[in-house]
């Protein structure tokens, strides 16, 4: 029998990390400017910037080996090479 992994979706992930972080009065947060989440400090000073959650939980120890991201939505590179597709096609369309 094959060993199955539980999916745990982003929110919770988001979820788990934010309580380990707060731990050590420091927060998770979503940066629209960035694309990307950051790790602040009590008085709001950046401690990370673009905060990979995968690699993040994995380091926080919230991320059980036998559960996996299921990653619903694109990373941050994934994310900018689909932006820049699509940009260039658009550019390549009105030309």
């Amino acid at each position: 029998m094959k060993n199955k992994k539980v999916p745990i979706t982003k929110r919770a992930l988001i979820q788990r990390i934010s309580r380990a972080l707060a731990k050590q009065d420091e927060w998770l947060r979503y940066s629209r400017h960035h694309r990307s989440y950051m790790v602040i400090d009590c008085v709001g000073n950046f401690l990370v910037e673009h905060v990979d959650l995968h690699e993040k939980a994995k380091e926080l120890g919230v991320l059980q080996p036998w559960e996996m991201f299921a990653e619903g939505d694109l990373s941050l590179a994934e994310y900018k090479h689909q932006r820049d597709s699509e940009l260039r096609q658009k550019d390549s369309s009105v030309a």
